[in-house]
């Protein structure tokens, strides 16, 4: 309250006499007596705080950090950046110590670094790969109260798929191209109604998705008559199966379609 500027504005109209020149012993509630200096400035008498090297600005606020406020060892507590030429340690060994990020907004939850006991004592460093722009990494939300990153073993070659190794998360390369794998929407397995009744063939099986390039592989089930398949010839959302001879009045065939040759 007593350095709150011009407090000894209205004094000094009532008739009391200040200059720059002065001090005024104040006892405070919260500290007790303390040395103010009169600050007159402009027509506003003011009571201010005494600045010299190694003064510390109160109020602190209890557990938070004091830092230096200018070039002459003022020390604060202040809101803002805090520099530390080189590296922060949270915690000592045997003693846990965690980095703890608030949101810059009224919005809940904390973002926290903590390590975790290892088998044995070494050091597990977080770093960038070289950058050509800013970016920003986001964590997904996993869904559960516990996840896991996946992270790789070794160099990874482009377009390959990458398989699991081993059950903790980590990631391989499979040496498997992208381009060499089917995908299942392109692979269609089945097997026909009844097709029978139809003499020898050609007989039309309709398969939505085929085309004139792809490759369907045909084996009788069952038939009335037995024969075997002599010829496939896939079209656009169909394929013509022939037989040797004529299969009788029954006749289911299973087949497998990859709808893009490979």
């Amino acid at each position: 309250t007593v350095t709150t500027s011009g407090y000894l504005t209205e004094a000094h109209q009532m008739g009391q006499n200040f200059s720059n020149d002065q001090m005024a012993l104040v006892y405070t509630s919260d500290e007790g007596p303390v040395w103010l200096k009169v600050s007159v400035s402009n027509g506003v008498y003011s009571l201010a705080q005494l600045s010299s090297p190694g003064d510390v600005v109160l109020p602190t606020i209890a557990d938070h950090l004091i830092i230096s406020s200018d070039t002459s060892g003022t020390l604060a507590n202040k809101t803002g950046t805090v520099i530390n030429s080189g590296s922060i340690q949270a915690g000592l060994d045997a003693t846990a110590g965690t980095f703890i990020s608030f949101p810059g907004t009224t919005a809940s939850g904390t973002l926290r670094l903590a390590a975790v006991d290892s088998s044995s004592d070494v050091a597990v460093t977080i770093s960038n790969a070289d950058h050509g722009q800013a970016s920003v990494y986001s964590i997904p939300d996993v869904g559960a109260a516990t996840g896991q990153f996946n992270v790789v073993t070794g160099a990874l070659v482009d377009g390959n798929v990458m398989t699991a190794s081993g059950t903790a998360g980590k990631l391989q390369d499979s040496g498997i191209a992208s381009s060499d794998v089917q995908l299942n929407t392109n692979i269609i397995a089945a097997q026909t109604a009844d097709i029978g009744g139809g003499g020898a063939g050609p007989i039309t099986v309709s398969v939505a998705g085929l085309t004139a390039g792809s490759v369907v592989v045909a084996n009788i089930v069952s038939s009335t008559n037995t024969v075997s398949v002599a010829k496939v010839a896939p079209g656009t959302d169909d394929f013509d199966i022939t037989f040797d001879a004529d299969p009788g009045a029954a006749c289911v065939v299973s087949y497998v379609a990859f709808v893009a040759a490979q």
